[in-house]
């Protein structure tokens, strides 16, 4: 994978992030270090109950739109892309998850910061959204 310098995206890609080969193993172990902490169906449960936030927040609903299910984990988040989805886990008290989630590009964008309490294979929205948008 080569660098396209003369698209200015690429250049600010490179510029935040590194070329895309080390854009590509930011990503595979930002998902292996999810993953890990939640394992896959956990994640994807996860995200299954943040899409259900379509109505608050416009990354939720660009997220809803995909098949949460079956889609490689790769196409449902890459903060390394412009625009690509963004999950970190701030925090986690026994069942308890703090999370921030969202997406933009330069200064567009939006997210927030939600509790979310695992109950057996899902989760529920304990607080929140706190929202942010640019």
């Amino acid at each position: 994978m080569e660098s396209n310098f003369d698209d200015p995206d690429e250049r600010l890609l490179t510029e935040y992030y590194g070329p895309p080969q080390e854009r590509e193993r930011k990503l595979l172990a930002y998902l292996a270090d999810l993953v890990e902490r939640l394992t896959e169906p956990g994640l994807r449960a996860m995200l299954t109950t943040l899409s259900g936030q379509k109505d608050r927040l416009l990354c939720m609903k660009f997220l809803a739109e995909k098949d949460i299910a079956g889609a490689p984990l790769d196409q449902l988040l890459d903060p390394f892309v412009p625009c690509g989805l963004e999950l970190n886990i701030v925090s986690q008290d026994g069942s308890d998850y703090i999370v921030d989630v969202g997406a933009g590009w330069q200064t567009v964008g939006d997210g927030g910061r939600f509790v979310l309490r695992k109950d057996v294979e899902e989760f529920i929205v304990v607080e929140g959204p706190e929202t942010w948008i640019a």
